[in-house]
């Protein structure tokens, strides 16, 4: 941390940040010893599962091989509507979820989604607002506990 002249002063955790160690020292309580995620670079064509997700202001769907799933989504008077890219967030968790629960998940799970913003924080991990990244952490605990590869 820059500007910081005694080593060992303490450092202020605001609510964000504590739910987000805490997420990860309660991943780590179970992790099998010291591989988090397996990761590697594959082609489209070596994938073992292919689907894809969607999801607009009335729900959201994900299909594969001849199976669709779709959600309806129905507004709550009073409450704060899910932004669309929350949506498109969930679309993708619940295919992943769906996948990853069967008896035994495909390695490398090929997921089109037409939300670009997605994919980027899917890549780099990291969403601004704290409920885009609660899903991302639910999609991240998902991929590390399985060893399934996106």
């Amino acid at each position: 941390m820059s500007d910081k002249t005694l080593q060992f002063q303490a450092i202020p955790i605001n609510g964000e940040v504590h739910r987000d160690l805490t997420w990860f020292s309660d991943l780590l309580q179970n992790a099998i010893g010291i591989r988090f995620v397996d990761s590697q670079i594959w082609e489209d064509s070596m994938a073992d599962f292919v689907g894809w997700t969607d999801a607009s202001s009335a729900g959201l769907s994900f299909v594969y091989a001849g199976n669709s799933f779709c959600y309806q989504l129905h507004s709550t008077e009073g409450k704060t509507p899910v932004d669309i890219f929350s949506r498109e967030l969930l679309a993708i968790l619940s295919l992943l979820h769906h996948i990853a629960s069967k008896p035994t998940p495909p390695c490398h799970i090929l997921i089109y989604s037409d939300s670009l913003d997605s994919v980027e924080i899917l890549n780099s991990l990291s969403a601004r607002a704290q409920s885009h990244n609660a899903i991302l952490l639910v999609i991240s605990a998902i991929v590390l506990k399985t060893g399934v590869d996106l």
